[in-house]
């Protein structure tokens, strides 16, 4: 026993390797190594806490779900480093589970208020992980699209990055596209950033019979196409 965490990370990188054919014993070094690994995290400086975070990050990629009953340690604290806070933002999206889901869009919704653009991006971009990792025909998928629809009434980038989240889900499950199609004219006329435009594109062409303004909103893309200088548009 040791609270020196270079002894303590080291000493799980070995475990690991020595195990690493027996699949039955590490499930159960898995879980002893929960809590000195969490208790790292917790009372480590900010270095310590990074290396840490990445530690857990290969942890959950092997047994995921470890750490899923924790996810409130990965909150971000105001006084933290934006790596960390990053780290912690994509780690949130790989812990939920259905009776964690509600809890963690919700704390990542906070986060999408944040200063920093790519920590409010990268907030958007969980909030659609969580719903990719969740059965399509659920109640809970639905909810983390409802949560991308808020953010449209936002201006800027915000907008901007939920259209592109919200496009790749329906994308994955078309059925769910009711609650965007009806918002398309506007984003066409606000949303200026290109990748955004591009899936607004998409979605007209794709379900352009269920718009009833569609031939008028195409025709307003078509107006403006020589002056677009994106080549993704």
């Amino acid at each position: 026993r040791t609270s020196n965490s270079a002894v303590v990370l080291a000493t799980i990188k070995v475990f690991l390797h020595l195990t690493k054919n027996l699949p039955t014993i590490q499930a159960q070094l898995f879980e002893r190594l929960k809590n000195p690994v969490l208790t790292l995290l917790a009372s480590g400086s900010f270095e310590i806490v990074y290396c840490v975070l990445k530690h857990i990050d290969l942890l959950v990629f092997k047994c995921p779900g470890i750490f899923d009953n924790d996810y409130k340690q990965f909150y971000i604290k105001f006084d933290e480093p934006l790596h960390i806070k990053y780290l912690k933002i994509d780690l949130l999206a790989q812990l939920n589970n259905s009776q964690n889901m509600v809890d963690i869009l919700e704390e990542l919704a906070v986060y999408v208020a944040e200063v920093d653009q790519e920590l409010s991006r990268r907030s958007i971009r969980a909030i659609g992980k969580v719903g990719f990792k969740l059965p399509a025909s659920g109640q809970l998928e639905q909810s983390a699209i409802d949560k991308l629809i808020e953010f449209l009434d936002l201006d800027g980038y915000i907008q901007a990055e939920s259209v592109q989240v919200l496009v790749d889900m329906i994308r994955k499950n078309p059925h769910r596209r009711a609650g965007l199609l009806p918002l398309l004219p506007r984003l066409l006329r606000d949303v200026t950033e290109p990748q955004a435009v591009a899936s607004l594109i998409w979605i007209l062409g794709e379900y352009g019979s269920e718009i009833p303004e569609a031939p008028y909103l195409l025709e307003n893309v078509i107006d403006t196409y020589e002056e677009e200088t994106s080549n993704e548009v």
